[in-house]
């Protein structure tokens, strides 16, 4: 089930053991639901399940990550969070609380991992064209908060990705 710590924990014992050093993580996960959901018609369960992949899949990445970074001295962890985390998202305020969760587990880790030599920090984009946003992006409310496809660099233009993903340029070096 993804976002379950017992996935995350297979995969990693299976994967982890000949990887060697472990520098770089970046610990991305989302989903988002198309249609509105107002907070009085969402069911427990949809919120849980936003709450699980979204969050839960961070958390879980991360707590099995960091012992390695820890016997290292050092490591560079980056979460991706959403401009929705910051402002909260009307009618999809369980991902906005799923993306705030994460900018501040985010906060919280890079105070407590510090002392290992191990950095966080998060990265919160907003709208990012991919199979899972164009839905919304693609309506006549959609392109007027997310920006206009075909005007790269226009102000209130959103993302674009290849392939469903997107790219972040990080410097994770120290400067000297």
């Amino acid at each position: 089930m993804p976002g379950s710590t017992r996935t995350t924990r297979n995969w990693w014992s299976t994967r982890s053991p000949g990887w060697g050093r472990l520098d770089i993580l970046v610990a991305n996960a989302g989903v988002w639901n198309v249609e509105d959901l107002p907070i009085e018609k969402m069911t427990e369960k949809q919120w849980d399940d936003m709450i699980r992949i979204n969050l839960k899949s961070v958390y879980s990445v991360i707590h099995f990550a960091v012992p390695q970074m820890i016997k290292q001295k050092s490591g560079k962890i980056i979460t991706i969070s959403s401009t929705a985390g910051q402002r909260g998202e009307s009618l999809h305020t369980h991902y906005g609380a799923s993306k705030g969760a994460i900018i501040s587990l985010t906060k919280g880790l890079s105070t407590e991992l510090a002392c290992h030599g191990i950095v966080v920090n998060s990265v919160a984009p907003g709208w990012v064209a991919t199979d899972m946003s164009n839905p919304v992006l693609d309506t006549k409310a959609g392109q007027k908060n997310g920006g206009q496809r075909d005007s790269p660099g226009a102000a209130g233009d959103r993302g674009r990705s290849r392939g469903g993903r997107s790219c972040f340029l990080l410097r994770t070096s120290r400067i000297s």
